[in-house]
């Protein structure tokens, strides 16, 4: 499917992704997570950089 494609190389929003195929977008990321996508990558400096704030 070229919605999950584009997706993926982060060329459209997930929500078009799912208006594309005419689904909600909390089933497409389901959907997505359960086939093995991880939808953030945070790295430790993303991390440690968001704790500093609390």
């Amino acid at each position: 499917m070229q919605a999950i494609e584009l997706f993926k190389e982060g060329k459209i929003s997930s929500g078009m992704a799912s208006s594309w195929l005419n689904i909600s977008r909390m089933a497409f990321l389901l959907k997505e997570m359960e086939a093995g996508m991880e939808l953030l990558d945070n790295t430790l400096d993303d991390f440690d950089r968001e704790t500093s704030l609390l």
